[in-house]
């Protein structure tokens, strides 16, 4: 008749790099597949069977430098059955040393009036799926350099393909990951999820250094709806870092809940102990959170964006040090962290700084006072209370910082009473100005420019008219403890001289320059290396 027909397909020695197209460029499925299909309809309805059976293969990673086995498989099986409007099919796929995934599907009345998966078509279902990680996972994670750890699993579906009711559960155990950009190794990975439902129950463990971080939390899944989450953190010196440039343990206790695309993290972190030992700020770009870059060709696409805001206390207890730009010191207080959408990070708190001391022109002066103030404005740019002294016998000169980070003052103050200029030398020379040399002299000079001091620019004019100085200036090096205050002084029309002071270290440098003629000229050099250089001038 005219509903009834009948189909076949038979496939055998199908390889599987027919997949391609739909995997990741460097993913290759190595082995062969045999297809066969059988379908036919009659005044009974639409019937049929189908299965696809694997040979045993592997699948490879190859990026192009090198080529990585992630996993190879054994024989495996997908059956499906049409029969009396009930659809049933098997799994079996073993993953050798990997593991397996396994599984069973019963769909009751898959066509309904005509339409096939009803909203009313019933489900029962199951997937087992036992995986061992031999650092599969870090191949697809730059981030990660190892990983490690099982999963075993169990879920069940049930409910129709409208309503589909899900329960079932899976635990990680025994996972590590290693974290090499900041030095960690994350070791007991262990986490138990339960669903029943439209929620999921989450709870587990890891350890990092010696501290143990715990988190439990539940996740809604509404039809219609966004996904909403409720998460707790909670921890005891868990180390963050441990590189060169910081070593940090971290005790937080946190609360995060998603509702509405909108993800509010409350609660303190406090610090036990850190080193933070700095050589170099590297600036740091925040992109906007509802942007995602998809390729570098392609053009930057929108998606649903994520509000975050967050109300987070960051505690600094007795043992955090700080050592860098030329200060060093210990780091007390507590500090309240706003985050906001589309607005700057704030800070409302106060951070103390305990047995501190700043090296200048190679000199270390003691930090008497030190707050940094947070008064609900950009985290980036506190308030600044510092008292800085130097005791040279019976004078005590120091200068006080005040205003912001981004706008600081420095006022000069001396016991006795004195010059400005005689309390910068005796700041940084531990002399009056009437025994310095011409060297400390110009040093001074330059001090009262580059420091930012009230009044600096008339008082590094004054030093240098005193010296006799025709240039004053900082010179940079390829980072910030590389730089330098460097004066100079025509000896002659043609003859110049100049002297650099380390900013934070003590490496001093000479030059001098001799110009030949209009376009030539030589330059020596002698401090941490000596030299002569020919220089020709090209002017454009």
């Amino acid at each position: 008749s005219a509903s009834a027909w009948q189909a076949s397909l038979d496939g055998e020695g199908l390889p599987l790099d027919l997949l391609k197209p739909w995997l990741l460029q460097e993913v290759i499925v190595d082995g062969v597949a045999t297809l066969k299909l059988q379908a036919r309809a009659d005044k009974k309805g639409v019937s049929g069977q189908a299965t696809l059976a694997l040979m045993p293969g592997s699948v490879t990673l190859d990026d192009g430098e090198q080529t990585l086995l992630l996993t190879q498989f054994g024989q495996s099986l997908v059956s499906l059955n049409l029969q009396d409007n009930v659809l049933t099919g098997e799994l079996e796929l073993p993953l050798q040393q990997n593991g397996s995934l396994s599984g069973t599907l019963r769909l009751d009345e898959v066509e309904v009036n005509g339409q096939w998966f009803h909203d009313r078509t019933r489900i029962t279902s199951t997937l087992a799926m036992h995986f061992v990680d031999q650092g599969m996972i870090s191949v697809f994670v730059p981030a990660l350099s190892t990983s490690s750890g099982r999963v075993d699993g169990n879920l069940a579906v049930g409910g129709t393909v409208g309503n589909p009711l899900f329960s079932g559960a899976a635990t990680l155990r025994d996972a590590g990951v290693s974290l090499p950009q900041v030095g960690i190794q994350l070791r007991d990975v262990n986490m138990q999820a339960s669903g029943a439902g439209n929620t999921i129950d989450l709870q587990g463990s890891v350890t990092s250094g010696e501290g143990v971080a715990s988190y439990r939390g539940q996740l809604t899944f509404l039809p219609d709806a966004p996904l909403s989450m409720d998460l707790e953190l909670t921890g005891e010196n868990v180390q963050l870092a441990n590189i060169p440039e910081a070593i940090v343990l971290a005790s937080p206790d946190l609360k995060a809940t998603l509702r509405e695309q909108r993800l509010d993290i409350t609660g303190t972190v406090r610090i036990p102990e850190a080193e933070i030992r700095l050589r170099e700020l590297k600036g740091v770009a925040k992109e906007s959170g509802d942007l995602v870059l998809v390729q570098q060709e392609q053009e930057i696409v929108q998606t649903g964006k994520l509000e975050v805001t967050s109300r987070v206390d960051l505690v600094l207890a007795d043992k955090v040090s700080f050592d860098g730009f030329g200060l060093t010191g210990k780091l007390d207080g507590k500090v309240e962290i706003l985050e906001q959408p589309d607005k700057v990070t704030r800070g409302q708190g106060e951070l103390n700084i305990r047995e501190g001391q700043y090296s200048v022109y190679g000199r270390k002066l003691d930090i008497e006072r030190g707050r940094l103030v947070f008064a609900g404005g950009p985290i980036d740019n506190p308030g600044l209370d510092m008292r800085v002294v130097r005791q040279s016998g019976d004078v005590l000169a120091g200068v006080r910082v005040t205003g912001t980070a981004t706008t600081p003052a420095l006022t000069l103050f001396s016991d006795p009473v004195m010059e400005q200029s005689d309390i910068l030398s005796y700041l940084l020379l531990g002399v009056p100005t009437s025994k310095a040399s011409g060297a400390q002299g110009a040093a001074l000079s330059g001090a009262a420019a580059s420091l930012g001091l009230a009044g600096g620019d008339w008082l590094s004019g004054k030093l240098g008219d005193a010296f006799g100085l025709d240039e004053v200036g900082v010179e940079s090096g390829d980072t910030v403890e590389e730089s330098s205050l460097v004066v100079g002084k025509y000896l002659s029309p043609r003859m110049y001289i100049s002297y650099a002071v380390g900013l934070f270290d003590q490496l001093n440098t000479f030059r001098m320059r001799y110009e030949l003629s209009r376009r030539w000229s030589v330059q020596t050099e002698t401090g941490a290396a000596t030299g002569a250089d020919l220089l020709f001038t090209l002017e454009r």
